[in-house]
């Protein structure tokens, strides 16, 4: 039998057996793969759904969420808590912006926001991962500034890196900080004050100065019942008077007195303010020691009543002499006139004149006597209406007619240069009185030859004009030495001029007081033999319409020659001692073109160690500075041997003549007025200033005047600014416009608001700091030409240095307000936008000084840096450059972490 059957179904068993294990291999291995397919399907059911809650949380979320793709740079992805903070309507609104569109363009400490937002990507891009928390100031369509707290995180979407802000506001919060942190700095650096239970009246707390004004610790006042330091509460109408306190809204003002623990008693002003409610009700009780204030109230009033007693009994006597001399001196002109008229005899013809020539003299005489009187009480008042130049020089030929008539020899001219405006407002009488006056005694002393009256203008702006008048006559002339006791009550020129000529004096005197009322003043020019010449200016009204006058600029007076002197000094070292960031542009300005070389110090404690620590040549001080004021830092550098010699220039604008002897008490060799004259400037320095040994150095360039801005001179910019006189401001500045530019827009940022803050110093009873602000910015406005603000400053600035009440204040700030503010408006209107400048470093020793205090200040967590940026804004300024506004704003919100940053000079 042939086996290869057999082996042929035997293999063909073993390969379909072969074939079933593949094919069940292949069945596992689908089932496999079908589980692997369902795993991964319920993995993407899984994904799907944990994207759509994510993206459900993203949307839905009440937390503000925006994404940013880096490489655009711009938001993709957005929900709608974010359209809604950052205050659009649409998310389509929002898609596309940059952190740059949203944020405003300065953060809360005054950095740019551009700048903020480099560093912040270099960070990111440093770190590549976490989360960033930083908080930003942003700006919403509508202008609303507002803050956010931003958590910034970086991830990764579809191999893209994206950023993802979560956004809070927080400005709410802030503003809550701020204002808890202000009231707490009230609470301890305010007056006197303390906290009661509205139940029993029992003190609560008491902050430092309530223990200082009674004169106990914390612990000993608390629990203390209102009897226990009022000696004058009635303490059984307690709950009747916090029953009215609530019925009047919680407020109450009264006047008490207080006992300290020594027994001592003081006059207070006690400020009721109910706080809180229900059981967390408070009673504030806010005190104000007034035990000087009534001491000086009553001391006040006493002497008021003396001088009113005497001024009255003054003016009674006036009238009184008035009424009984005039009558009868009236009676004998009149009816010795009258007699004259009749028929006599040429003896009684000559006994009737000489009587009424004499009761004509004598009535003159006694008029000058009475008219000195109420000079002297204060009496005789300037008036002010429309009058014709043109009659009263008609009127002055008339009345020197009969004088005129008795010497042949002797002429008579009047020139009014074609300039001089014809109709004026002022007081024509008085005016007249003057003219009249100095035309008498000319012709009085002059035989023959001629007197010459001549009119001319000074100075002229919108409102008024500076007139100048000169009486010359070719008579028998003064002495030098005569002339200084002229214009003094019963002075003469010589006692054998007094018995030749007659007269006593009395009217030159009057004059000299009559042109000083009407803004002006007098002088004489003389030479013995040839003839003299009286002046006196005064400022006139120009009426509203019609008169015709040429506003136009005229040229300034040329400086050049007292300039060049001043320059041949060029080198001198000179230390400028001014707080006022204006009047120290100007005055090292003028002193910077002469070729001198200028250091600066804020106030007068700088003033002195700088005056020890390098040698000068002369000192310009300022009389009133923050820290210590000009009249002691003169007295210190007296006292220092090396010192005593040093030339110091006393420079402010009080003027008066005791103004200048406290100067020369204290040490002073010479007196500058502000505004700075240039050439009063030059005479005082070429007075003091040693001459310069050797070669001299060449002269300075003239400085080069910046171009005015196209479309319209200076003069046109600035013709409709009111209360302003651009030609007196070039003046000062010697005619540089580019300067006195600068100085407007100085002048337009430094007192725009800083009328409030006088308020808030007057307020709080800080009369000096008040008193230096008014006197300040009486000087600086001056010095750009203002005419009507310096008046207003001056009269605050003399009742804040007479201690006038706070009350009594008010209307001269009111006063002040209208013309500052409309000068600042008028200003800022006309003036060109003022060009950039880089930051300036600090330049000497005393800035460096006052930046260093302030930073130990705010080291400190001093209260007093804010009085101190305030002081010596002028430096810090300077020093500090772009920073100062915003170390500035966070000083006055008392962030002095962030002022202090901002002093780095990194920042």
């Amino acid at each position: 039998m042939d086996a290869q059957p057999f082996q042929t179904d035997a293999a063909l068993r073993r390969h379909i057996q072969q074939l079933e294990a593949a094919l069940q291999a292949r069945d596992e291995e689908l089932q496999r793969l079908r589980s692997t397919q369902a795993a991964l399907e319920q993995e993407r059911e899984r994904l799907a759904r944990r994207e759509n809650y994510g993206t459900m949380l993203f949307r839905q979320s009440q937390r503000a969420m925006v994404v940013l793709d880096p490489e655009i740079p711009a938001f993709i992805d957005c929900n709608e808590a974010a359209v809604k903070i950052y205050g659009y309507q649409h998310r389509e609104e929002v898609l596309g912006k940059t952190p740059l569109d949203v944020q405003a363009e300065f953060q809360a400490d005054g950095t740019p926001t551009r700048v903020m937002y480099e560093q912040q990507r270099q960070a990111r891009i440093a770190r590549q991962s976490g989360v960033t928390v930083f908080d930003a100031r942003h700006q919403r369509p509508d202008g609303t500034v507002w803050d956010a707290r931003v958590h910034l995180m970086a991830f990764h979407y579809e191999d893209r890196r994206l950023l993802q802000f979560t956004l809070e506001d927080i400005t709410e919060q802030r503003r809550n900080e701020a204002q808890l942190l202000f009231n707490r700095f009230v609470v301890e650096n305010t007056g006197p004050m303390l906290w009661l239970d509205t139940e029993r009246g029992h003190v609560t707390y008491a902050n430092k100065a309530a223990q200082q004004h009674l004169g106990r610790g914390l612990d000993a006042l608390v629990g203390m019942a209102i009897p226990d330091f009022d000696p004058d509460y009635d303490v059984t109408g307690y709950a009747r008077n916090m029953g009215e306190l609530r019925a009047m809204g919680g407020h109450r003002m009264f006047e008490t007195r207080h006992r300290r623990a020594d027994g001592t008693l003081s006059n207070v002003e006690v400020m009721l303010f109910l706080a809180g409610q229900a059981e967390a009700e408070r009673l504030i009780v806010s005190i104000k020691d007034i035990t000087a204030q009534k001491q000086a109230q009553t001391q006040l009033l006493h002497a008021k009543e003396l001088a009113e007693q005497a001024t009255q009994a003054k003016s009674e006597f006036l009238a009184n002499m008035s009424h009984e001399i005039r009558t009868p001196m009236n009676a004998i002109i009149g009816l010795s006139h009258l007699t004259l008229k009749t028929a006599l005899n040429p003896q009684q013809r000559d006994y009737v004149g000489k009587i009424h020539f004499s009761g004509t003299h004598l009535l003159g005489l006694i008029n000058d006597v009475l008219d000195l009187s109420k000079i002297e009480a204060g009496k005789l008042t300037i008036e002010s209406a429309v009058f014709e130049l043109d009659a009263l020089t008609s009127q002055l030929a008339t009345m020197l007619s009969d004088k005129l008539s008795s010497k042949p020899e002797l002429c008579l001219r009047i020139d009014v240069d074609p300039d001089v405006p014809r109709q004026l407002v002022g007081d024509a009488l008085r005016l007249g009185q003057i003219l009249l006056n100095f035309t008498n005694n000319a012709v009085k002393f002059t035989h023959a030859g001629e007197i010459a009256v001549h009119a001319s203008v000074r100075d002229l702006d919108e409102a008024s004009v500076l007139l100048h008048f000169a009486v010359h006559d070719t008579g028998i002339g003064i002495t030098p030495e005569q002339v200084g006791r002229l214009f003094q009550s019963f002075q003469q020129a010589d006692t054998s001029t007094s018995r030749k000529y007659g007269g006593t004096g009395l009217g030159l005197a009057i004059a000299k007081h009559l042109a000083e009322q009407m803004g002006g003043g007098v002088g004489v020019r003389s030479t013995p033999g040839q003839g003299s010449t009286f002046w006196f200016t005064a400022r006139l009204g120009l009426p509203l319409q019609g008169h015709g006058i040429d506003a136009a600029p005229r040229p300034l007076p040329a400086q050049d020659e007292l300039l060049d002197r001043v320059r041949q000094r060029s080198g001198a070292q000179v230390l400028l001692a001014e707080d006022n960031l204006i009047n120290q542009l100007v005055a090292s300005e003028l002193l910077k073109d002469a070729g001198l070389l200028v250091d600066t110090a804020g106030d007068g404690a700088i003033a002195v160690r700088m005056a020890q620590a390098k040698p000068y040549d002369l000192v310009l001080m300022d009389m009133q500075m923050p820290e210590m004021d000009g009249l002691q830092a003169t007295r210190a550098l007296r006292q220092i041997d090396s010192l005593r010699s040093l030339p110091i220039i006393a420079m402010t604008a009080n003027a008066m003549q005791s103004d200048q002897q406290r100067c020369r008490e204290a040490g002073m060799v010479d007196f500058v007025s502000k505004p700075i004259d240039p050439d009063a400037l030059w005479q005082v320095l070429l007075r003091w200033l040693p001459e310069r040994q050797g070669p001299q150095p060449p002269a300075p360039a003239a400085p080069v005047t910046a171009p005015l801005p196209a479309g319209a001179a200076l003069h046109q910019r600035l013709a409709g600014v009111a209360g302003f006189d651009v030609q007196a401001g070039l003046r000062r500045v010697m005619g540089r416009e580019d300067l006195y530019l600068s100085l407007l827009h100085r002048f337009t940022s430094s007192y725009a608001e800083d009328l409030a803050q006088l308020r808030a110093a007057v307020a709080a009873g800080d009369a000096a700091g008040a008193e230096r602000w008014a006197h300040t910015l009486r000087g600086v406005a001056a010095s750009i030409g203002a005419t009507a603000v310096p008046t207003h400053a001056q009269a605050l600035e003399l009742a804040l240095q007479a201690r006038v009440p706070p009350a009594a204040l008010q209307p001269l700030l009111d006063a002040l307000q209208t013309p500052l503010q409309t000068l600042v408006a008028q200003l800022r209107a006309a003036l060109p936008p003022e060009p950039s400048a880089p930051a300036r470093s600090i330049g000497s020793a005393g800035a460096e000084e006052v930046v260093s205090r302030l930073h130990g200040l705010l080291r400190d967590d001093d209260a007093q840096a804010a009085s101190f940026v305030r002081e010596h804004e002028a430096v810090l300024r300077v020093a500090l450059g772009g920073r100062f506004d915003g170390l500035r704003t966070a000083v006055d919100q008392f962030d002095f972490g962030d002022a202090l940053a901002l002093m780095e000079p990194g920042a």
